[in-house]
């Protein structure tokens, strides 16, 4: 068995390893998103799912949730945000399916879908993914869903959560 965080964006699911995930923090303020126009070394990597995924491109502030992913080897880290996180599921081994209709920014990303009992799928990110992807076809993609948010947002954010972790 393997747990994995099931997040959501717009009508899109998505599972998450949770070996990957080393918190979650729900963003109690609208937090405003802007693309990123040149990375700064020491700056962190910011991932706005809803853009990767092509849903509500939007410059509207986001009300959602901000996973914290990290490799296993914790040499790699980056926040995805996501509009919202509902359970923690257990996926058995062999119970991922290969869906060959998904666009290529999704392959690069997901090992297989999770048939849910009422019909719908979870995509399901690979354990360790590269964040983001490196293929020079998959730049301008990267480049719009790559973020940047306002440091004082983020930090009241996480002074939020940390007040209520203690």
């Amino acid at each position: 068995m393997i747990d994995h965080v099931s997040a959501r964006c717009d009508h899109f699911r998505m599972l998450f390893p949770s070996r990957n995930i080393e918190s979650i923090v729900p963003l109690s303020e609208p937090v405003a998103v802007h693309p990123l126009a040149r990375r700064r070394a020491g700056t962190p990597t910011t991932v706005d799912m809803r853009r990767l995924l092509g849903v509500r491109a939007s410059e509207a502030p986001l009300h959602g949730i901000r996973l914290e992913w990290v490799s296993s080897d914790a040499e790699r880290r980056v926040a995805l945000l996501v509009d919202s996180v509902d359970e923690i599921v257990n996926s058995p081994h062999g119970h991922l399916k290969r869906l060959p209709l998904l666009p290529k920014r999704l392959i690069q990303l997901c090992d297989g879908v999770l048939r849910d009992p009422d019909g719908t799928y979870r995509l399901s990110v690979r354990l360790d993914v590269n964040w983001p992807a490196s293929t020079f076809s998959e730049r301008r993609i990267w480049r719009r869903a790559l973020v940047t948010v306002d440091a004082s947002e983020v930090s009241s954010a996480l002074t939020q959560a940390y007040k209520l972790s203690t």
